[in-house]
């Protein structure tokens, strides 16, 4: 079983893992910035956590499969876990991903 510090720590990881899957992204928006286009960088922005998002969702769906219900269960039950680990980061259905 994972406890709350084990499923911080591994969603901290995949939240990094996908924020380098869209480094690419995320450096166009901060030239589109730079240059003056606010704009256009606060679309790029939008569209490079969209993409982030969907990295991370690969990659957790790519942990074991009592790994992710763990965090799954942990995301249902604490409040505060889900508001800060599971909900900006992870577009998969809690339920779901606990109940698989």
């Amino acid at each position: 079983m994972i406890d709350r510090d084990q499923a911080i720590e591994i969603m901290e990881n995949l939240n990094e893992q996908a924020h380098n899957d869209a480094w690419d992204e995320w450096t166009e928006a901060e030239r589109l910035e730079d240059e003056g286009e606010e704009e256009a960088a606060e679309h790029q922005r939008d569209c490079a956590s969209e993409i982030q998002m969907d990295f991370f969702s690969d990659h957790f769906v790519n942990l074991d499969k009592p790994t992710r219900q763990a965090i799954a269960r942990l995301a249902l039950e604490d409040e505060d876990f889900y508001e800060n680990y599971w909900e900006p980061w992870n577009p998969l259905d809690p339920e779901s991903e606990a109940e698989e």
